[in-house]
């Protein structure tokens, strides 16, 4: 037995999966190495690191003077308390660098370890300001269908996907669901950007908005499909929230820090919001890092001190400003400003929207950024419901998998029941796009290929200009 059998075989006696099921975890990739945009399995071959990690991996694998940083720090202290009554160097000075990048009114960072637990706070934050605002019945979370905003418990109950719900309800009260931005499936008359927002509006009546806390929502849906809204909804939704008294959230776990070309993706319509939620870019996945950015008024950041009557405590953790992720993250903000990775990133893979099904008619044109919809390189096949994928299907980059009959069929791991496929993502990071796209291109034509041949259906979505 080599060593990578006897790796998989304790992989399978000792270690429990995210999202686990044994059918699916039969023949698992094996990933060894990463070097910028490529990683390397146990068996030497290449892949094009197409969804850059878990949406994490900004500036690339490999960088070495990241993980200095964080070992030099590790070496001063293991450990330090960023509870109230303490504070430590780089946890002040990687807030105060967020703060700069970010929107106009942020005013303070709060830190935490993660994207699910960032917006598990933001629902405490927004409770804890209400509260402190004499108003203690708005409790009430709005989000939309097809978001994806974690799954611990609370954050799971604002997640707009059964699949991670169905076996772990029941849910958290207090979370209502409105209909997503998504204007391929939109099935009323009014433009979708204005019709989506005043979804919103109306779960809002229905439940009363002297009960609603707050609207939280991704800037693009990523996991329920890369959903780019129309430019009108984001203003929309902030009128509306402003109207109603209600915090507008902005889960920018996957958006921030440069994913769509600029520090922070609401930014793209002019809106500002209440409270974001950031994690995975921070650190580029190097390290366990999240947070929240806060605007006026002050005592959402938790400074009660101009409200003397209420001296109630915020929201709390062991980690979350600790300073070797700090004094880590605050080596790569400065790499990332120095070379302006997120201009270059929003030119690594040029995407014509307009020509994306869900845009055709709308008038929609979002940016230009590194989000390609549909099977993308992955072999890029909307394929009959319930039917298996062909024999060599791997969802993969590289390619090379489709050469190799001997690998069994599987679906994809996210799929909705009934190949309902909203689609996957390409998120290419390289200092020579033209190489890249080339090769994602003849990828595409072998993977468009062996699914022809297994008489699979090739999804309009998947084509690239």
């Amino acid at each position: 037995m080599d060593d990578t059998s006897q790796l998989l075989e304790a992989d399978r006696r000792y270690l429990v999966h995210p999202l686990h099921y044994p059918d699916d975890h039969r023949q698992p990739l094996v990933v060894v190495e990463g070097r910028g945009a490529m990683l390397r399995d146990a068996d030497g071959r290449e892949y094009i690191d197409g969804l850059s990690g878990l949406w994490n991996v900004n500036v690339g694998h490999g960088r070495a003077e990241l993980a200095d940083a964080a070992s030099a720090q590790m070496r001063r202290i293991a450990f330090a308390s960023a509870y109230v009554g303490a504070t430590n160097e780089p946890a002040v000075h990687l807030a105060e660098t967020i703060v700069g990048h970010a929107y106009p009114s942020s005013a303070a960072v709060y830190f935490t370890t993660a994207g699910a637990e960032s917006n598990e706070s933001a629902f405490k934050f927004a409770r804890y300001y209400w509260k402190i605002k004499d108003k203690p019945e708005k409790t009430k979370i709005i989000s939309r269908i097809h978001a994806y905003h974690g799954v611990t418990l609370a954050a799971m109950s604002a997640t707009g996907m059964a699949a991670y719900q169905k076996m772990f309800g029941p849910l958290v009260p207090g979370f209502v669901q409105a209909a997503p931005p998504y204007p391929y499936r939109w099935a009323g008359n009014e433009e979708p950007g204005i019709g989506a927002a005043d979804a919103v509006e109306k779960a809002m009546l229905a439940e009363g908005p002297d009960t609603v806390a707050a609207v939280i929502a991704e800037p693009v849906m990523g996991a329920g499909g890369v959903i780019v809204p129309p430019a009108s909804y984001f203003p929309r939704l902030r009128e509306i929230c402003d109207r109603h008294d209600v915090l507008l959230i902005a889960d920018e776990v996957i958006t921030g820090f440069g994913r769509t070309g600029k520090w922070f993706a609401l930014g793209r319509w002019g809106v500002e919001p209440d409270l974001v939620s950031f994690a995975k870019g921070v650190t580029s996945g190097y390290l366990p890092l999240g947070g929240h950015l806060f605007r006026p008024p002050s005592v959402l950041c938790g400074r009660v001190a101009e409200y003397p009557d209420h001296r109630e405590r915020g929201p709390r953790r062991t980690r979350g400003g600790d300073g070797w992720a700090a004094a880590r993250r605050a080596r790569g903000a400065a790499r990332f400003a120095g070379r302006r990775r997120r201009t270059r990133a929003r030119h690594d893979v040029r995407r014509r929207a307009r020509d994306r099904p869900q845009h055709q008619g709308t008038g929609a044109w979002p940016w230009r950024a590194d989000y390609s919809r549909g099977a993308g390189a992955r072999a890029i096949a909307a394929h009959p419901p319930r039917q298996r994928r062909p024999a060599g299907w791997r969802h993969d980059l590289s390619g090379a998998a489709l050469d190799d009959p001997g690998r069994d069929a599987r679906p994809h791991p996210g799929e909705p029941a009934g190949g309902d496929r909203r689609g996957d993502t390409l998120i290419l990071r390289s200092r020579h796009p033209e190489y890249w796209l080339a090769q994602i291109a003849e990828i595409q034509r072998k993977s468009h290929y062996e699914a022809g041949k297994s008489g699979f259906v090739i999804s309009a979505a998947s084509a690239y200009r």
